[in-house]
C-alpha cells in the first residue's frame, strides 16, 4: 500500500493510477410509464416503457497517450511511438465526464389466481449505452481498461458490456392440494 499509487512496469518505468481532484458526483435519472389492462377476470396485460440516464459515469483515461495523426479525418494512435512524457509510463486518474444511457420496452402478460393455474410471461426489448461498463462492475475482462481516446470520451460510447437486447422470462406454478396442519397430505 505505501506505494499503491505509484508502480513500476515492465518498461522500468513508474506508472500513476489515481483519481482526479474535483470528481463529479455521479447521478442517475430514471423514468417509467406503464400501461395495464384486463383481458379477462384472471389474465392482465402490461406494456411499459423504463429508461435511465446516468451522468457523470467513472470512466479511466491514459494522460500519457502516444501521439496522434489525423488522416482521412480520424485521429491514429502509432503504435510504439513515445509516450507524451518519456520519463512515465501510464498515466491513469479516474474522471467522472461520461453519460450512460438506458431504454426498454417491456412486455408482461400474468395470469393470476388462487386455484388455477397460473403464469406469467415477460419480455424486455431493451438497449444500454454507455462509454465504460467495467469501471462500475469491475468486470474488466470485456473491454479496454481505459478511454480509446482520452480527449474524446464520446469515441467510446457503444452498447454496454452488460447489454442484453432481448429478454424473455417465463413462470409457470400450480397450486398443490395440500392442507397445511394435516398428517395426510
Amino acid at each position: 500500500f505505501p506505494d499503491g499509487y505509484l508502480q513500476l512496469t515492465t518498461s522500468g518505468l513508474v506508472a500513476i493510477n489515481g483519481v482526479l481532484p474535483a470528481l463529479k458526483t455521479p447521478s442517475k435519472y430514471p423514468y417509467t410509464m406503464t400501461v395495464q389492462q384486463q383481458l379477462m377476470q384472471d389474465l392482465v396485460l402490461e406494456v411499459g416503457y423504463v429508461g435511465s440516464k446516468g451522468t457523470n459515469v467513472p470512466r479511466y483515461a491514459e494522460l500519457n497517450m502516444r501521439p496522434y495523426q489525423i488522416i482521412n479525418g480520424q485521429k491514429v494512435f502509432t503504435a510504439g511511438a513515445p509516450r507524451k512524457n518519456p520519463a512515465f509510463d501510464e498515466i491513469r486518474p479516474l474522471m467522472t465526464d461520461t453519460n450512460a444511457h438506458y431504454d426498454g420496452l417491456q412486455v408482461k402478460l400474468k395470469r393470476a389466481t388462487s386455484r388455477k393455474l397460473q403464469f406469467q410471461i415477460s419480455y424486455t426489448y431493451s438497449k444500454a449505452l454507455d462509454s465504460a461498463s467495467t469501471v462500475a462492475t469491475a468486470d474488466n475482462s470485456r473491454e479496454a481498461q481505459a478511454s480509446l481516446d482520452p480527449e474524446d470520451p464520446a469515441r467510446d460510447k457503444a452498447r454496454a458490456s452488460f447489454d442484453a437486447t432481448n429478454n424473455l422470462v417465463i413462470n409457470v406454478g400450480y397450486p398443490l392440494p395440500v392442507k397445511i396442519g394435516r398428517a395426510h397430505v
